[in-house]
């Protein structure tokens, strides 16, 4: 199953439907965010929580992902750049089936794969390992550059702090 690619035309009950799908998943990642974060005994449960509905419509709705292949060419890339709200991530990527759900009571455990920032290589759906806030861009944008030069056609969204950001370039022949 390939999510994100909608093309036919909504109306508005069909919209009605899909708002409050969207909103639902968002409660459900935040329930998740404050069952992990308790049972850790630490963690960042605001910032977490307050990217819950972007990262549900990011997720369920934008984005191209392979459920079958997280590493998949044309997937889209996200980045997490705000990698202190790193359950939010887990949480979606647990309910997409990237993450097992017991690893999610893992938070923050030494031999977890869920550490306090996303650790590409840890666990599947992971672009880049993030924390210090602005350090995605500067991927995002090589990643966004990378596709135009392979004439690929995902999208690289980097998340940042406060603010998400669609990278694409118009690659151009250099001439003297």
């Amino acid at each position: 199953m390939v999510f994100g690619k909608n093309t036919r035309t909504l109306e508005m009950s069909d919209i009605n439907v899909e708002v409050e799908r969207l909103t639902d998943l968002a409660t459900k990642l935040k329930r998740r965010i404050i069952e992990m974060i308790a049972i850790s005994g630490n963690g960042h449960a605001g910032g977490s929580m307050s990217i819950a509905e972007i990262i549900a419509v990011l997720y369920f709705k934008v984005l191209n992902i392979n459920l079958e292949d997280a590493l998949d060419e044309n997937r889209d890339r996200f980045i997490l750049s705000k990698g202190h709200a790193s359950a939010t991530l887990y949480a979606a990527l647990s309910e997409l089936g990237f993450i097992p759900e017991e690893d999610l009571w893992t938070l923050h455990h030494i031999d977890s794969p869920l550490q306090m920032h996303p650790e590409r290589g840890m666990c599947p759906g992971i672009e880049m390992s993030t924390g210090a806030l602005g350090q995605g861009l500067s991927a995002g944008v090589g990643m966004a550059l990378g596709a135009k030069i392979k004439n690929m056609n995902f999208k690289s969204l980097v998340f940042e702090a406060f603010f998400v950001l669609q990278v694409e370039f118009t690659v151009k022949p250099y001439t003297y």
